[in-house]
């Protein structure tokens, strides 16, 4: 499975990439909406993992930081990107450690699963593999 994992902070994103790539996963990374806009016009991912603050750059400018990522995934929906290699009904799961109830709501609306940050990259796995993102599953969740 081909994933785009969109998150600013490098540190945040090691041990979830390294486990999905362990587990046979293509993971390609972008640290920023712009980045982010430029991998999905040129690949098509299967799956995206979204952080919800980020920075804006040119694609996204004026948003706040704290609503780039739920900027970025309803422009995907509504296809503002112009023509895409990704799916706009691509799999979004959005990772945050944003504590605003309406914007998690929101944010439920437009992705298939929310993971609040700080997660363990063996309990994200385990649920987007129970939310049928995942294919398969994983006989060596405790280990890594």
């Amino acid at each position: 499975m081909k994933i785009l994992f969109v998150e600013d902070e490098a540190n945040a994103r090691i041990g979830l990439k390294a486990l999905l790539c362990h587990d046979g996963h293509q993971v390609d990374e972008a640290s920023d909406a712009d980045e982010a806009v430029r991998k999905l016009r040129s690949n098509a991912y299967d799956c995206i993992l979204l952080d919800v603050v980020l920075p804006p750059g040119k694609a996204l400018h004026g948003v706040p930081f704290r609503e780039v990522g739920k900027e970025l995934l309803l422009s995907l929906r509504a296809g503002s990107f112009g023509k895409l290699q990704t799916s706009r009904q691509v799999p979004v799961v959005v990772l945050t450690a944003v504590g605003d109830m309406d914007l998690i709501a929101e944010i439920r609306n437009t992705s298939h699963l929310v993971l609040l940050k700080p997660i363990e990259p063996v309990e994200a796995v385990s649920e987007m593999l129970r939310a049928g993102i995942l294919p398969g599953h994983r006989s060596d969740a405790g280990s890594v």
